[in-house]
């Protein structure tokens, strides 16, 4: 499992221009970190414990791996950030834009299961045809 550095501050607090210094000096060594960075609020933190307690109880059912319960831990953390453009359909717009931020330390396949988990987090299932879901 890759270590993860959350860093939590203040709009203004400097995590943006610490995290433009350090990421090329980290790429210099061969290092890919995962880095996310949002102001994530104490529901989104408690959405990720619930979700990775539920991963870590149900574990003899579903048979996934450590990669998989990181993914979700990531996903739990922006499953939400859709609500700053619309409440009411936030998932999609959730989807939306995890699947076409920029985000570092992920590959493009990663990036798309955290987008469809994001999606996904409401009460529809996936069916064949949403465009998201082919």
């Amino acid at each position: 499992m890759m270590p993860l550095a959350l860093l939590v501050g203040f709009l203004g607090a400097g995590k943006t221009r610490f995290l433009t210094d350090l990421i090329p000096a980290l790429h210099t060594r061969g290092l890919r970190p995962r880095v996310i960075l949002n102001d994530f609020s104490n529901a989104a933190i408690d959405a990720s414990r619930l979700a990775l307690a539920l991963f870590d109880g149900t574990r003899g059912l579903h048979r996934l791996g450590a990669q998989d319960r990181e993914l979700l831990h990531f996903a739990a953390l922006l499953h939400d950030v859709g609500h700053h453009v619309e409440q009411r359909r936030h998932h999609k717009h959730s989807y939306y834009l995890v699947k076409n931020a920029e985000l570092q330390g992920f590959d493009p396949e990663e990036i798309d299961q955290i987008a469809l988990l994001c999606r996904y987090h409401r009460r529809g299932a996936p069916k064949a045809d949403h465009d998201e879901w082919k």
